[in-house]
């Protein structure tokens, strides 16, 4: 995700933001919340240039969450696929269904599965 927002148009908030502060994200560890500045829709409506990206990513999750405090909606066409089996441990990988349930194991594991709705909605991806 790196080189495509790098591929972005010169002045792209992302680009810029990514270029600016290039010691944050080449860490390892931060290297890996990337794909949050690459998918995000937020660019328009914030003005990144001075936020620390701890701060920017602040940002984009609370929009993130935001867009899903509406009304919640089922993906029916994720009812097919079948949660996976329970592990030795009790351990299970089940198919986030809904919106709201994206939202959810996006806050508690914070991570950036609540930027991927779009591609779940439109039947890309599917998440677990």
């Amino acid at each position: 995700r790196i080189a495509q927002i790098l591929r972005y148009r010169y002045r792209h908030p992302a680009r810029k933001h990514l270029i600016r502060f290039r010691d944050y994200w080449d860490d390892a560890h931060n290297a890996l919340q990337v794909d949050e500045l690459a998918r995000s829709h937020m660019w328009r409506r914030i003005n990144a240039d001075e936020m620390q990206p701890e701060q920017l990513l602040h940002v984009i999750r609370e929009a993130a969450a935001e867009k899903v405090s509406g009304e919640d909606v089922h993906y029916s066409h994720l009812d097919s696929i079948e949660d996976g089996p329970v592990d030795g441990c009790g351990l299970q990988v089940q198919v986030l269904r809904s919106r709201r349930r994206i939202a959810q194991v996006a806050e508690r594991m914070r991570n950036c599965a609540a930027s991927y709705m779009r591609d779940v909605e439109e039947r890309e991806y599917v998440l677990g």
